[in-house]
């Protein structure tokens, strides 16, 4: 039988993923206010501040795809893989990845949305 271990907390990448949206939230609401309170469109200001927030976007969604179809285990960096609920009965309620290599269930501690 495997063991079962609880994930490493990532505070890390969290900090990360919630500062890239904020930073995306920023932008957007100075290009609100730009274009509500009379600076053109065509400043300079305004392509920069757009440029940022498609930069933002696409570095924010690449952040999020990578985070969730790419967990890695913590203690030989291979991609894991969701296991099932007959793998492990936890996996009914929450995300419970399995490292081939280390013969190891890990439990992320995130549950599962009951759509």
């Amino acid at each position: 039988m495997s063991e079962l271990r609880k994930m490493p907390d990532e505070n890390s990448m969290r900090i990360l993923r919630y500062s890239m949206w904020i930073v995306v939230i920023v932008i957007v609401a100075a290009l609100a206010f730009l274009k509500k309170f009379g600076e053109p469109s065509a400043s300079p200001l305004s392509a920069i501040l757009t440029g940022i927030l498609i930069a933002s976007f696409v570095l924010g969604f690449a952040i999020e795809y990578s985070h969730s179809h790419c967990q890695r285990c913590p203690d030989c960096t291979k991609v894991m893989r969701e296991v099932d609920e007959d793998v492990h009965p936890k996996a009914e309620d929450y995300h419970i990845l399995y490292c081939e290599r280390c013969d190891i269930i890990w439990d992320t501690t995130i549950p599962k949305s009951n759509d």
